[in-house]
């Protein structure tokens, strides 16, 4: 009588997770990064472009890469 579509070949669901505090502790430590070396760069007498340029190179995540460009541009500017 009814017919009940079964699909075999059904895709699964991605799962959708929430950023825990272990996944942004990442985060936290590439920002501790950022500020310790941009300091020592500074200290150093590099000019902030360069400095900013030379972190960015080194940060993994692209977050951070963002922020560090967005400074980068803003000092251009």
């Amino acid at each position: 009588m009814f017919k009940i579509k079964s699909s075999s070949k059904s895709q699964p669901k991605p799962i959708k997770r929430k950023m825990g505090l272990l996944s942004r502790m990442g985060l936290a430590e590439e920002k501790k990064y950022f500020v310790e070396n941009l300091s020592m760069l500074l200290a150093s007498g590099m000019s902030i472009l360069a400095a900013l340029k030379a972190i960015r190179v080194e940060l993994k995540s692209v977050q951070m890469k963002r922020m560090v460009r967005g400074l980068e541009e803003d000092i251009n500017n």
